[in-house]
């Protein structure tokens, strides 16, 4: 018997230690299985609450409401990334569809996923496509957002929000979103 700390209803599908693969592997192949893991250090952090308006983001890769609008998209697609993922866990063998938590709807196409007027931040749609690697390429509109193009890639987002340039940025808004994309995205390419 093995115990697997900070794991939860999965222990193959979610011990991010390691420690029971490497079990699994030991018993397999008629090895000695090693019955202790080490405890984590809680690498899972949760997200926090959902921002109810556009005031709530900070800003990132530019100022203002133009700042606020790249905030509101990279949380769209994120939740977008981690839905798909949630989607993929429950049915491995389904395509990846779903809605934005205040209407709109996503779906997978045959080398993306596909944002229709997600909204995910009240007032703020997110339309275009997820790219794998987790680049996108967006719309957004909205009454509560400055409308325009952007692409994200790489932690970067360029475009044009508000008839105003966007060039910067996006760390802290970018790392759950690659990581999720990590998990999400290499399937669309079969």
């Amino acid at each position: 018997m093995i115990t697997i700390p900070n794991t939860g209803h999965s222990v193959l599908g979610a011990d991010l230690t390691g420690c029971s693969d490497r079990a699994l592997k030991q018993f397999m192949t008629g090895k000695r299985v090693q019955t202790t893991c080490r405890r984590g250090h809680g690498r899972i952090r949760p997200d926090g609450p959902i921002p109810g308006s556009l005031n709530a983001l900070r800003p990132a890769a530019a100022s203002g409401k133009q700042g606020r609008t790249v905030a509101a998209a990279s949380v769209t697609v994120f939740d977008v990334l981690e839905q798909s993922a949630d989607s993929l866990l429950v049915n491995p063998l389904g395509l990846i569809r779903g809605g934005g938590l205040r209407g709109g709807r996503f779906f997978e196409t045959a080398n993306s996923i596909r944002l229709e007027k997600v909204e995910f931040i009240p007032g703020v749609l997110v339309s275009g496509d997820v790219a794998e690697g987790g680049a996108a390429r967006l719309a957004v509109a909205g009454p509560r957002a400055a409308a325009g193009h952007v692409v994200i890639r790489h932690g970067r987002v360029t475009g044009v929000l508000g008839g105003k340039r966007v060039n910067g940025r996006i760390r802290s808004l970018s790392q759950p979103a690659r990581a999720a994309a990590a998990a999400v995205l290499p399937r669309l390419g079969r």
